[in-house]
């Protein structure tokens, strides 16, 4: 995505996941810019340049997918004609907490399945 198009919600969501890596390896820490700014007054003083690291970092740092990480683990489970697992993930993960709202249709738990693997709080 280009960081023009970001909008307030993804950045934030990024720069969560940015922060969770610590000073050290944030991009946005006065460490790791190049105006050894801290981040707030970074993302205060130059909003583009805030923008782009959270861009660059969520190109480099994809965040996975229940599915994704379900596949890591079980590389050989069985696979509906949709490519879910054949089973309902709201069964398996307890931070999915609202059922299938696809329940018994075509495509069941592709929502549920394609949510990012990492609990959000």
């Amino acid at each position: 995505m280009d960081y023009k198009d970001m909008t307030f919600l993804e950045a934030a969501k990024i720069e969560q996941r940015m922060c969770k890596t610590g000073c050290g390896k944030c991009g946005l820490s006065s460490i790791n810019n190049k105006y050894s700014l801290n981040c707030q007054s970074l993302r205060m003083e130059y909003p583009e340049e805030y923008l782009r690291i959270l861009a660059d970092y969520d190109k480099a740092h994809p965040v996975k997918t229940i599915l994704q990480e379900f596949l890591e683990k079980y590389p050989n489970a069985p696979l509906n004609k949709c490519g879910m697992p054949r089973c309902c993930p709201g069964h398996l993960y307890s931070y999915i907490s609202t059922g299938c709202p696809n329940e018994g249709g075509a495509n069941r738990c592709v929502a549920c399945w394609n949510q990012p693997a990492e609990v959000q709080k």
